[in-house]
């Protein structure tokens, strides 16, 4: 309640003058009441903080475009709108694009020795790549080839790989090796095969040897025995030939002296 003073002039014997100030009742009353702003930053518009004054310009903040500060960005507010940004610079490794902080165009790392050495936002952005020497072709068995250097260029020599010059055999064979040198080292490679013991080789594959018994032997004498009687009959037979041949031959030879005889008579 509030509450007004009601002044009592009075004046006593002594001439002395009284003032009397008591309070009194107003019949009619208001009741106080509190309105809570929105915080300035948070507005929604209401408050006069958008523009400051009379001289406030629309397009103030036009180059402020974006609604918050990007990765890699060192922004500033608007100063009528501290709702808007722009980024005034970009940090390294980001770059400034279209008001914006964006990342270097990320780069391909798939070459056997390429080595990242900067990234952006866990992208590849640079790298190096050292290639690998050519090896030394004296090393080489098979001679050398045009390969991949480590960078995706094929200008590397390097040795023609150590394969199998064979890769089956028959039954009862085995692989024969030799020593071959490559990129990789020196390996054994198959190069042939052979029968193994007890067995072989006949039209490409490995047959069993018969094995020679007492029977098989004086078999084979007795044959070799009828060839040699067969051979000294041919050769009976040849000398006989041979002396008929030379019995004509004489008898040619006096054919002949008698005709010429006969000629000067």
């Amino acid at each position: 309640f509030f509450n007004s003073a009601l002044a009592l002039d009075t004046f006593d014997h002594n001439l002395s003058f009284t003032h009397t100030l008591e309070l009194k009742p107003i019949q009619s009353y208001q009741i106080a009441k509190s309105t809570f702003l929105p915080d300035r930053s948070d507005d929604l518009g209401l408050s006069s903080y958008d523009s400051l004054n009379s001289n406030y310009n629309d397009k103030s903040c036009e180059s402020y475009t974006l609604s918050y500060c990007p990765t890699g960005g060192d922004c500033e507010k608007c100063p009528f709108n501290i709702r808007l940004y722009r980024v005034y610079k970009c940090n390294d490794p980001y770059i400034k694009k279209e008001g914006t902080c964006v990342c270097p165009a990320k780069i391909d790392t798939s070459c056997t020795n390429d080595i990242c050495t900067k990234s952006c936002a866990g992208a590849c952005i640079e790298k190096t790549c050292t290639p690998t020497p050519s090896v030394d072709k004296n090393i080489c068995t098979n001679g050398t080839q045009k390969c991949d250097n480590g960078c995706c260029e094929m200008t590397r020599d390097c040795c023609v790989p150590c394969i199998n010059k064979i890769t089956s055999k028959p039954a009862n064979a085995e692989y024969i090796y030799e020593n071959c040198t490559d990129g990789d080292g020196t390996h054994q490679i198959q190069v042939g095969w052979k029968c193994i013991d007890g067995f072989h080789e006949k039209n490409g594959t490995c047959l069993v040897l018969k094995q020679l018994t007492v029977q098989s032997v004086l078999s084979l004498l007795k044959i070799a025995v009828l060839m040699a009687r067969d051979l000294k009959l041919i050769l009976v037979k040849m000398e006989q030939l041979i002396l008929v041949l030379v019995t004509l031959y004489q008898l040619v030879q006096k054919t002949k002296f008698v005709s010429n005889a006969l000629k000067y008579l």
